[in-house]
C-alpha cells in the first residue's frame, strides 16, 4: 500500500514540475524576448469618418519559439477592422468569426504547433493581440481601427493615447484629413517638429516622426471645417443593393435665433480614498475654471461623495451669480480625499436637486474613479427611477481602475455619454475641455425622418446639439432613389422649431466608407441596445453577422489567422460554406440574419490536414448585402487579401470581432496532443523512477538476508 502512495506521490511531483517549468519558461520568454522594433501610424479622415492604421515591427531576440500578447487601448467607438501579420514572406489576413471560434481556432494551432494569430476584445475599449514567433524571426503587425469624429466646441479632434508598454522603438506618423468643406487651423501636438501641408482647401496632410522619449502622451490632432448650410451637408454610396447616405447637421447659433438655452447643471465628485493625490488636485484645478464660465442664467448644484456620506452643497440649485461660484470654488478647494465609493446615494441626492428645480435643461455629470458599491442592476434602475425629469448624465471615469462599462450604461439610459479621463496626461484640461463642450446649450429634444422609403437610420433622435457640435446620421435608402428628403424638429430658447431639406442623390463610388459608417453605427447602436436591455440572440446575431459582413471586431467576434486555418476553423466547429454565405448575405432592409448559436464542437487533432476544396474560406474582400439562397452549395478561395480596399492602395483589408463570454464554456475543447503527450510521458518518468526505487529496497532486504 505504502509504496502505491509512492508511486502516486512521485508521479504527481514530476507532473507538476513538467507543467509548471514550461510555462515559467513561456512567461520569461514572452516578457524578454520578443520586442517591438518600430510602429508606423497612418491616418485617413474623410467627412468625419477616421481610419487608423497601426504598423508594428517585432523580433524575437529569443533561443527558443514564443507566443507574445499586446494589448492596444483605443478610443470607446471605435471598432478594429483588419489584422495582418507578416512573417518573412508568409502574409496572413485574418478574418472575423465569432469569437468562440476564433478562440478555439487559435488554441489548434498552437496546440499542433503551427503560427497563428488571434486578437480579441477584452473591454474598456482594450484590444488584445497574441502571436507566436520562432527564436530569430521578425513579424509585422498592421491593424486598423475605424471612428467617427464628431465636431466639438467648433472643432473637429483626433487624438490617439501613445503608451510605452504598446508603442516601443522608431515612431512616424502620418494623417490625411479631407472634407468636402474648407479645412482650416490644423495644429497637432505630441512631437516636437511636425509637418502640416496644405494640399488644398479642402485636404491637409499631418506628418510627424520622433525620438521615444515622448511616448506616454497623447497625440491630438485639432482642426476646423467651413460649416454647410444649417440644413447640414449629405453624402451618398450605393453598393449592389443599397443605398447608404451621411447626413451631417451642424447648425451655428445664429440658425437658431441667435439665443442659448438655460441649463439647470449639478456635479457629482467622488472623493474617496483613491482620489488622493494628483486625482482630486486635478479635479478641482478643473472645477476652478468650470464654475466661473457658468452663465448668469444657469443653477448648479455639487455633491461631493465618499462610501458613508453624500455631501451636497444645498437641498436645492444655486444661482450661478459671482457670490455663489466663488463660494462653491472655496468648498470643493477645501475637500480632501477619503473613504470609499458609493455612487448610488450622490446621484440620486443630485438628481432631487434637479427635479426639485422643475428644470427645463437639465445636466447631471458624475466624476469618478472608482466602482460602485451598489449591484450594478439595482444601481442603474435606482438611477432611472430617480431621473422622472429625463436629466442627461454624463459620466467622466477616472483612470484604469473604474468600472467604465457601467459608467456607460448609466450615461446611455439617460440620454448623455461616458468618457474616459486618461491619466498620465493633463487630465484637469480633459474634464475642462468636456465641460466646454456641454456649456451652451442651442436646441434640445431633437429628431430626425428621413423619406421616401429611407430606413434603419442613426441617432434616431438626441436629446441636446450643442455650441459648435455637430450631429452625424447614417442611414440606408433603396439603390436608385433620387432624392432623400430630411425632416428635424426640435426645441430651442424660441420654442419649436423645424427644419426640411431635399437631397439629390449622388452617389460616389469613392465614398465607399458610407457603408461601412452604417455598418459601424448599426453596430454600435446594438451594443447600446444590449447595455440597456441586455443581450437577446436576435441582437446578437445581428452583430455578428454584420461584423462578419462588414470586418468589425465587436464583443462578440475576434480575428482568427495562421497556418493550417481551415483546418482550426473546422476543428472548432464553423461550417465554412456556411460562413461563406454569411460573410455576403447581411441584408439589412428585409432584416435576413443567420442564427450563428453555439456552433463551436470538440477539437480534433488528428484531423486530416487535407481539407475538402470546397470548404475554403470565403472571400473576404467583399462587404456587399447579396441576397443568397442559404441551400445553395457555395466554395470560394481564401483571397490574397482580406477586407475591403479602403485607402485605395489596391490591398484589401479585414477585421474581426468577439463573442459572448459566457458561451466559451460550450466549446468542449478536447485535450491537446501535446497535453496527452505530456501526461504520458509523466507516468513513464514514474514508473522508471518507482522502479528504480522498488530495485534499491530489494537490493537493501537481500543484503540484510545474507548478512
Amino acid at each position: 500500500m505504502s509504496d502505491g502512495r509512492a508511486l502516486i506521490n512521485m508521479c504527481v511531483l514530476v507532473l507538476g514540475l513538467m507543467l509548471v517549468l514550461p510555462v515559467m519558461a513561456l512567461e520569461d520568454d514572452q516578457t524578454s524576448n520578443i520586442e517591438m522594433e518600430y510602429t508606423k501610424v497612418d491616418v485617413r479622415i474623410h467627412n468625419s469618418y477616421a481610419i487608423t492604421e497601426v504598423t508594428q515591427g517585432f523580433v524575437n531576440n529569443g533561443d527558443i519559439a514564443a507566443e507574445h500578447t499586446f494589448s492596444y487601448s483605443i478610443s470607446e467607438r471605435a471598432l478594429v477592422s483588419n489584422l495582418t501579420l507578416t512573417i518573412g514572406e508568409d502574409v496572413m489576413y485574418s478574418i472575423v468569426v465569432p469569437k468562440d471560434i476564433a478562440a478555439a481556432a487559435y488554441d489548434y494551432q498552437v496546440s499542433i504547433g503551427v503560427t497563428a494569430s488571434h486578437m480579441t476584445y477584452r473591454g474598456n475599449s482594450v484590444y488584445t493581440h497574441s502571436f507566436n514567433l520562432e527564436a530569430g524571426e521578425t513579424a509585422e503587425v498592421v491593424f486598423r481601427y475605424e471612428e467617427i469624429i464628431p465636431r466639438k466646441t467648433g472643432f473637429y479632434n483626433y487624438s490617439q493615447i501613445i503608451d510605452p508598454e504598446t508603442f516601443q522603438g522608431t515612431f512616424e506618423f502620418e494623417a490625411m484629413i479631407h472634407y468636402t468643406e474648407e479645412i482650416s487651423n490644423v495644429t497637432i501636438s505630441g512631437f516636437q517638429e511636425p509637418v502640416i501641408e496644405t494640399e488644398s482647401i479642402s485636404k491637409v496632410l499631418v506628418k510627424a516622426s520622433d525620438a521615444p522619449e515622448f511616448l506616454g502622451k497623447m497625440i491630438i490632432i485639432n482642426y476646423e471645417v467651413a460649416n454647410p448650410s444649417d440644413e447640414g451637408n449629405m453624402v451618398f454610396f450605393e453598393d449592389d443593393n443599397t443605398g447608404y447616405f451621411m447626413h451631417i447637421f451642424s447648425p451655428e447659433l445664429d440658425d437658431v435665433g441667435g439665443n442659448t438655452m438655460p441649463k439647470q447643471i449639478t456635479f457629482c465628485i467622488d472623493k474617496s480614498g483613491s482620489m488622493t493625490g494628483d486625482k482630486i488636485a486635478q479635479v478641482k484645478e478643473a472645477f476652478s475654471a468650470i464654475l466661473p464660465a457658468l452663465d448668469t442664467r444657469d443653477s448648479f448644484g455639487i455633491v461631493l461623495f465618499d462610501s458613508v456620506t453624500s455631501e451636497p452643497l444645498g437641498s436645492d440649485l444655486i444661482p450661478a451669480d459671482t457670490t455663489e461660484k466663488t463660494d462653491a470654488i472655496s468648498t470643493v478647494n477645501g475637500v480632501g480625499a477619503g473613504g470609499g465609493t458609493n455612487i448610488k446615494n450622490a446621484m440620486v441626492d443630485g438628481l432631487d436637486q434637479l427635479v426639485s428645480a422643475e428644470s427645463d435643461n437639465p445636466i447631471l455629470v458624475l466624476l469618478t474613479d472608482g466602482q460602485g458599491s451598489t449591484d450594478p442592476d439595482i444601481l442603474r434602475q435606482e438611477i432611472i427611477n430617480s431621473n422622472s425629469i429625463g436629466a442627461q448624465i454624463y459620466c467622466l471615469g477616472f483612470g484604469d481602475d473604474v468600472d467604465f462599462d457601467l459608467l456607460e450604461a448609466i450615461s446611455l439610459e439617460n440620454d448623455g455619454e461616458a468618457l474616459k479621463i486618461y491619466l498620465g496626461t493633463d487630465a484637469a484640461d480633459q474634464i475642462t475641455d468636456f465641460y466646454d463642450m456641454i456649456s451652451v446649450t442651442m436646441l434640445g429634444n431633437i429628431s430626425f425622418e428621413y423619406s421616401p422609403d429611407a430606413s434603419m437610420w442613426y441617432p434616431k433622435e438626441t436629446k441636446s446639439l450643442f455650441q459648435g457640435s455637430e450631429i452625424v446620421v447614417s442611414g440606408i435608402y433603396p439603390k436608385g432613389n433620387s432624392e432623400v428628403i430630411a425632416d428635424i424638429s426640435a426645441m430651442s430658447d424660441l420654442g419649436a422649431m423645424t427644419y426640411s431639406r431635399t437631397f439629390h442623390s449622388d452617389p460616389d463610388p469613392d465614398n465607399d466608407y458610407v457603408a461601412r459608417f452604417w455598418a459601424y453605427a448599426r453596430i454600435n447602436h446594438l451594443l447600446d441596445k444590449i447595455s440597456v436591455e441586455g443581450e437577446t440572440n436576435e441582437t446578437v446575431n445581428e452583430i455578428i453577422s454584420i461584423a462578419v459582413s462588414y470586418n468589425f471586431v465587436t464583443p462578440y467576434t475576434s480575428f482568427i489567422s495562421g497556418d493550417q486555418l481551415e483546418d482550426a476553423l473546422e476543428a472548432a466547429g464553423l461550417d465554412l460554406a456556411t460562413y461563406e454565405l454569411y460573410k455576403t448575405s447581411y441584408i439589412p432592409v428585409d432584416g435576413t440574419i443567420y442564427d450563428w448559436g453555439t456552433t463551436a464542437q470538440p477539437i480534433d487533432t488528428d484531423a486530416d490536414a487535407n481539407t475538402d476544396p470546397s470548404q475554403t474560406l470565403p472571400d473576404t474582400n467583399s462587404t456587399t448585402s447579396s441576397a443568397i439562397d442559404p441551400s445553395t452549395p457555395v466554395s470560394g478561395t481564401y483571397p490574397s487579401n482580406g477586407g475591403v480596399d479602403i485607402d485605395d492602395d489596391g490591398v484589401g483589408n479585414s477585421t474581426s470581432d468577439d463573442y459572448n463570454v459566457e458561451n466559451s464554456e460550450d466549446l468542449g475543447l478536447s485535450m491537446p496532443f501535446p497535453g496527452v503527450l505530456l501526461i504520458v510521458t509523466t507516468f513513464i518518468v514514474g514508473a522508471v523512477m518507482f522502479a528504480k526505487f522498488r530495485g534499491l529496497k530489494d537490493k537493501k532486504r537481500r543484503g540484510k538476508e545474507h548478512k
